[in-house]
């Protein structure tokens, strides 16, 4: 696999060594009309501050995706898929809660690039990181600007940086030869180690996607509803005990003091549970989305080697038919000239023919209402032929057929007629099978050609691209137990602290009620 050419800038180096640090300090609103606003997050990296909307997070995802598909680039927040969250009535992006969770994933999204083994040295992280650069500009600049808009179109490799990318000839790449695969191809040879890791997403997928995150998003949901619940009830607690007095009076606002306490902790729950257990949920989700994505380009990289292997055979089969029609074709050209003395042999002048007679040997037609007919002859007695050999009807004039002869002499027959239109028909459509056969021989050498080097191109990519995928599963899974550990912790330590303090809050109510009773 080819290996990765390492940024040498400013950047580069500090990511190196102060890489984790990155962070994102505020989100700010920029613009007074709602429909031209815009949100700023503002990314803090050592000293230097630069401000990035979330646009410009999606489009750096979009080309690090582009320029290396076959690596598990980390999800960013959807677009829309966080609006459970926002009040209906409301914009997305004037819901402060989505911003500040926008602002933590955007963060993590950061820091993953940082850590990732290949993508912390791709420049264009670099530059989206560079206060002096405008990212509309690097959008617009090559590598991205050189980049195909099919991949297929051009072979990318698996983990190329700016510098070697921006280099590269898309341009003088001839792919007409090379075939595009489709989704739909069945891989005849299917490698068994990715038909596990298929098998392995798929079971993720479901279990992320259909399950744990559906339902982890319902439970906060009830949860978020449980709060309000427990804050209504203890403000009609409250308006109860305003009815009482003495000990059922303190009694009834001990037990709204703990009811309106268990609301609150409950809402601290929900916002511990959205931000360190569900968030991180959904991203796993998208992150199975995401190896889905890479295998399925690994799937169509077989499929278009398997492609060029079925097209490549299938010209050699059909150059070696017109290779072997063509050899026959000059044998018969060489046993025609072996017999061509005898045949030239036989002149005008040997047979007794003159000129006259010469030219209209075989050139007579349908003249002034008779026909002109020449009787068949055997070539033996060729020589004997003689102006008598045509006859006409009878009765007809010496000057009839004397001007038959005349104006039969350049269309003299049906068949010289339709020989004529013929080769000018023929010459108008360049069909001469000898010279379409060996046009057709060259351009199949040239074919083959072209494919034999992209099926030595797409087998050393589909290797690369396995190689690649396989280090990225590896680097995966060994992220998600870690961070998935760190998960889990935070989840039971959400509900222990939620059971503490709740516990706490109604064992002081009944103390509180049992001191006033004595």
């Amino acid at each position: 696999m080819a290996t990765n050419i390492s940024c040498n800038c400013a950047i580069n180096n500090a990511i190196q060594s102060h890489g984790s640090n990155i962070t994102i300090t505020d989100a700010q609103k920029t613009g007074s009309d709602k429909s031209d606003s815009f949100v700023l997050y503002i990314i803090q990296f050592q000293s230097k501050l630069v401000m990035r909307r979330y646009s410009e997070f999606e489009s750096l995802k979009t080309a690090l995706t582009h320029l290396h598909p076959a690596i598990f680039v980390p999800p960013i927040p959807e677009k829309h898929g966080i609006t459970d969250y926002a009040h209906v009535q409301k914009r997305v992006k004037d819901d402060r809660e989505m911003i500040t969770k926008r602002k933590r994933t955007l963060q993590r999204f950061l820091r993953r690039l940082v850590s990732h083994p290949i993508l912390c040295h791709e420049h264009i992280f670099h530059c989206f990181l560079d206060t002096t650069v405008m990212w509309s500009t690097v959008l617009n600049q090559p590598p991205l600007s050189n980049t195909p808009k099919d991949i297929w179109g051009v072979s990318l490799p698996t983990d190329l940086s700016f510098a070697s990318l921006a280099k590269l000839p898309y341009g003088n790449f001839s792919s007409s030869s090379i075939p595009v695969p489709s989704a739909s191809h069945v891989l005849k040879s299917p490698d068994p180690r990715f038909l596990s890791f298929e098998r392995t997403v798929d079971r993720q997928t479901h279990h992320l996607h259909a399950g744990l995150d559906k339902s982890q998003r319902r439970f906060v949901r009830r949860l978020g509803e449980l709060t309000n619940d427990a804050n209504s009830l203890g403000s009609v607690y409250n308006s109860l005990g305003l009815n009482e007095t003495g000990p059922v009076a303190t009694a009834i606002a001990n037990i709204s003091k703990a009811t309106h306490n268990t609301g609150r902790e409950t809402r601290i729950m929900v916002r511990t549970m959205e931000s360190e257990v569900s968030e991180l949920m959904h991203e796993y989700s998208q992150y199975t989305r995401i190896a889905k994505d890479v295998l399925n380009y690994w799937r169509l990289k077989k499929a278009q080697l398997e492609l060029i292997e079925a097209s490549l055979e299938q010209k050699r089969q059909t150059l070696e038919r017109l290779i072997n029609t063509e050899k026959e074709a000059a044998l018969i050209d060489a046993a025609m000239q072996q017999r061509s003395p005898l045949a030239t042999s036989l002149t005008s002048d040997d047979m007794g023919l003159s000129a006259q007679d010469t030219d209209d040997t075989d050139s007579h037609s349908i003249e002034d209402g008779f026909f002109a007919i020449k009787k068949s002859t055997p070539v033996k007695e060729v020589i004997n032929i003689t102006s008598n050999t045509y006859e006409y009807p009878t009765g007809a004039s010496a000057l009839a057929i004397r001007e038959s002869k005349s104006r039969s002499k350049k269309w003299s027959s049906p068949r010289k007629l339709l020989d004529a239109v013929s080769t000018t028909i023929q010459s108008m459509m360049d069909v001469n099978p000898d010279v379409t056969r060996r046009q057709q021989i060259s351009g199949l050498k040239d074919t083959i050609i072209q494919l034999e080097k992209g099926m030595v191109k797409a087998q050393s990519e589909v290797e690369d691209v396995a190689i690649t995928i396989q280090q990225e599963i590896e680097r995966f899974n060994q992220q998600k137990e870690k961070e998935l550990r760190v998960i889990l912790i935070a989840y039971a330590k959400a509900h222990i602290v939620y059971c503490e303090e709740n516990s706490r809050a109604w064992k002081a109510a009944g103390e509180k009620i049992e001191t006033n009773k004595g």
